[in-house]
This record gives structure tokens, sequence and C-alpha cells, in this order.
């Protein structure tokens, strides 16, 4: 299951900042669930104002209330610092697969269009 949160500019009604927690229960781990943290956007106007560390802080107590025993995210390198700060660490590789839409279900390979 997952939960989308979003952040409302009051004045303007609108949505300025949005994360989602992704929680997936693990065969592998006794039946205990994994977050996946993604899709995390603050609006360029107001940024620098701590509300993408909101966002992180409200889905870790997500988290914790799911009985999640590890929170995860994919991020740019260039990201990292940042996510660092909020209290991660850098785990290592992630990989990706990208399937066409619509289309073969043979996946693309390098130097495909």
């Amino acid at each position: 299951w997952y939960k989308t949160f979003v952040i409302e500019h009051l004045p303007s009604t609108q949505v300025v900042g949005a994360g989602t927690l992704l929680i997936e229960v693990k065969f592998v781990h006794a039946g205990t669930c994994c977050g996946h943290v993604e899709d995390i956007v603050v609006d360029e106007a107001h940024r620098s104002k701590g509300l993408a560390r909101r966002l992180l802080s409200v889905l870790a107590e997500e988290a914790r209330t799911a009985n999640c025993y590890k929170v995860i995210l994919d991020c740019k390198p260039s990201n990292v610092p940042f996510y660092e700060k909020c209290g991660y660490r850098d785990d290592g590789s992630n990989m990706r697969l990208d399937l066409p839409l619509g289309g073969s279900a043979e996946p693309k390979k390098d130097g495909d269009a």
C-alpha cells in the first residue's frame, strides 16, 4: 500500500510539495515491512523553506507507524548530500530496468532508442 502527502500553500491553495511512502511487505524478512520514499518534490518558488525535510519526517513517522524496519529511497548523486542531512545514508547502487510502454514485453537494452 502507499500514502501520498501534500503540502498546500494556504494563501494560494496550491500544492507546493508532495511525497509518497510505499509500504512493501518483505517475505524474506518474516513479513516485516520496508518503506520506499518516492517522488519528493517541492515547487521551485518554495524551496529552501524546509518543506522537503518536513515531508521526509512525516513519511518516516508513517513508516514507523507501519512497523517498517527500514526506509529507502533512490536519488540522483547530486541529491545525496541533502538526504544525508535528513538522516539517510548512502547504501550503494540502485539498478533499473526500463520497460517499453504499450509495446513489446522485451526490456530496452543500452543503446536502444
